[in-house]
C-alpha cells in the first residue's frame, strides 16, 4: 500500500531504483489498481512477491523475484514419521483460526472419531466460533488453544500427525497465496492436507507433500484412508527436501537481487 501511495513519485523520480515488496491479494479486481501495482512493478528494480500464484494478475512479470517466508530451520526435521503405524491421528492447524464453513465440514466429517482427533492453535477470527460449534453439537475429539509464539512452532507439530491447511474458497485473498503453514510441512515433515481450486493445492499436489480435498463434494475420510494406505514415510521425506532445495534457490536468487541493488 505506500507504494501506491508514492507510485507517481516511485515512476517520475526512481525508475528502475527501488524494490517493489508484493505480499498480498488487496484491492487487484478494480482495474485502476491492478494498472498502478503493474506500472510499479514494470518500473522497480525488481519486484519482490510472495507466491508464483499472484503473477497471474500481471502483464509484467520479467521483474518478479520469488521469496519465501520461512522460519524455523533450525529446527527441521530429518525424515517423516510412518503414519501407516500410528493408531490415532491429530490433524493439526496452526495460525489465525479463520474459515468456519469448511472447517466445521471437516470437523463434522469425523466427529467423535476414535482414530481422528483435531487441535485448533492459535486466535480464532470472530466469525469462526469452531469452538462453539463443537460444543454445541457435543464433538468431543477437538482441542483448542490460545495465542502461540514463532518459537514453539517445533514442539507444538510434535503432537500434530497431518497440517490443516484448508481454505474457503470465498475468500478470493487467498486462492493465490501460500501460507507460512506449507513450509512448516516440509520443514517438520508433516503431510499437509489443502482445498482443491487453491494455488497452496497445486503446490501440494506438484511435489506430493499431501492431499487436497473439496469439504463439500468428496469423502474426506475414504480419500483420506487412501492417502494413508499409500504413504511411505522415506518417499514423503525426499519430496519434502527437493521441495526445500528450490525454496533455498529461490531465497539465494533474491538475496542476490538485493545485494546487487544495494551495489549498485
Amino acid at each position: 500500500m505506500p507504494g501506491i501511495l508514492i507510485h507517481r513519485k516511485l515512476l517520475k523520480k526512481y525508475k528502475n531504483n527501488y524494490i517493489f515488496d508484493y505480499r498480498d491479494y488487496t484491492y487487484e479486481k478494480i482495474g485502476l489498481y491492478r494498472k498502478i501495482v503493474d506500472k510499479i512493478i514494470k518500473n522497480s528494480y525488481c519486484t519482490l512477491m510472495s507466491s508464483k500464484g499472484y503473477m497471474k494478475f500481471f502483464q509484467n512479470k520479467d521483474k518478479i523475484v520469488i521469496t519465501h517466508n520461512i522460519s524455523n530451520e533450525e529446527y527441521k526435521e530429518e525424515k517423516a514419521v510412518d503414519l501407516r503405524i500410528k493408531e490415532k491421528l491429530n490433524i493439526g492447524f496452526l495460525g489465525y483460526v479463520r474459515y468456519f464453513d469448511v472447517n466445521s465440514k471437516l470437523i463434522n466429517a469425523f466427529k467423535n472419531s476414535d482414530k481422528v482427533s483435531f487441535t485448533y492453535i492459535g486466535l480464532p477470527f470472530k466469525d469462526c466460533d469452531l469452538e462453539g460449534f463443537c460444543k454445541e453439537n457435543n464433538i468431543e475429539n477437538v482441542k483448542f488453544k490460545g495465542r502461540y509464539e514463532n518459537d514453539e512452532k517445533a514442539k507444538l507439530y510434535q503432537d500434530i500427525d497431518i497440517i490443516n491447511s484448508i481454505y474457503s474458497l470465498d475468500s478470493e485473498e487467498v486462492q493465490p497465496a501460500i501460507p507460512n503453514r506449507l513450509y512448516d510441512a516440509a520443514l517438520f515433515k508433516k503431510p499437509i492436507i489443502t482445498a482443491k481450486g487453491t494455488y497452496l493445492a497445486h503446490i501440494v499436489e506438484e511435489y506430493q507433500l499431501g492431499f487436497s480435498i473439496d469439504v463439500y463434494q468428496d469423502d474426506i475420510k475414504k480419500l483420506l484412508e487412501d492417502y494413508l494406505n499409500n504413504f511411505n514415510e522415506q518417499e514423503f521425506t525426499e519430496k519434502c527436501n527437493k521441495f526445500l532445495e528450490e525454496i533455498y534457490q529461490d531465497e539465494k536468487m533474491c538475496n542476490e537481487y538485493v545485494k546487487k541493488f544495494v551495489e549498485f
